[in-house]
């Protein structure tokens, strides 16, 4: 089976998953053609310890580098809009409630910030459409109404959209 791009057939070839093994779920983000970032959460399926690692490729996905350790514990939705901006819609949790999240990087990883949180229930979308525009859903409780959020910074700053 095939694609035709350009007027040139084009094979389909398996690829794994940067993470397809750490008994979690991936989360793939593409800035360019060439950078992949690969948010992992590890450990959700094993029952080892939860922990959750960027994983980047300068390489279109054939080869990632070492990660960075992420400080959150579940992460639901991921962005990037460089070589060095990550957003993550993370989920942290509390006696009583959870709160949705955003974090974003602007040094590839290293350091984190928080950048909108709300009470809510996980990430329905997170995404640029130009390195300063961007959109976020945030998954409400049953008997409440999701939040949409919108950037016009690059992801320095969020606002709930009214309708």
């Amino acid at each position: 089976m095939g694609s035709i791009s350009g007027g040139c057939l084009q094979s389909w070839a398996g690829w794994p998953p940067p993470c397809s093994h750490s008994g979690g779920p991936d989360l793939l983000a593409a800035a360019t053609s060439s950078q992949v970032d690969a948010v992992c959460t590890e450990g959700v399926w094993t029952g080892k310890r939860i922990t959750v690692n960027l994983l980047k490729s300068t390489n279109g996905g054939s080869t990632f580098g070492p990660g960075h350790l992420l400080p959150f514990n579940s992460v639901g939705a991921a962005a990037a809009t460089g070589p060095s901006t990550v957003a993550v819609g993370a989920t942290v949790p509390h006696t009583t409630t959870d709160d949705d999240t955003l974090e974003m990087s602007f040094d590839g990883g290293t350091s984190w910030q928080l950048v909108y949180s709300h009470p809510g229930d996980g990430w329905l979308e997170l995404g640029f459409t130009t390195l300063d525009q961007g959109v976020a859903i945030a998954s409400a409780p049953p008997d409440q109404r999701n939040t949409m959020l919108f950037t016009t910074d690059g992801g320095r700053h969020w606002a709930p959209v009214s309708f």
